[in-house]
């Protein structure tokens, strides 16, 4: 259900912003009731415009936005979510603070290493 999921945010982003990011957290802490009737009615009880986001849906309207997003993501060598960069370095799956302190004290400490 990642493609459909993925396209029925970005519908919903299209129309309100805002809900796109409510939708978004209901379907990762739900994925395993995953289904386009329960998309449909997490967008219904959210306050999406129900006839634009089932027109959007059904017509597959943002398959390529989606697929082209895939596509940039493995070239830039994602290969799971979440994956963060921090100034080009990968750190890949749910981190912590601290490792994403860590990486960038690192690279300022590389920065003033050079500076000297």
């Amino acid at each position: 259900m990642a493609l459909p999921a993925a396209e029925a945010s970005q519908c919903i982003h299209r129309q309100n912003p805002d809900l796109y990011w409510e939708f978004s957290d209901i379907l990762y802490r739900n994925q395993g009731l995953l289904s386009m009737e329960f998309m449909a009615q997490v967008a219904a009880d959210i306050g999406v415009e129900m006839e634009d986001y089932t027109q959007c849906v059904e017509s597959n309207e943002m398959r390529e936005l989606v697929s082209q997003d895939f596509r940039e993501a493995q070239q830039a060598g994602v290969n799971s979510t979440p994956t963060f960069f921090v100034n080009g370095q990968a750190l890949i799956g749910a981190q912590p603070f601290e490792n994403f302190a860590i990486v960038i004290e690192g690279m300022l400490a590389e920065l003033e290493a050079e500076g000297s």
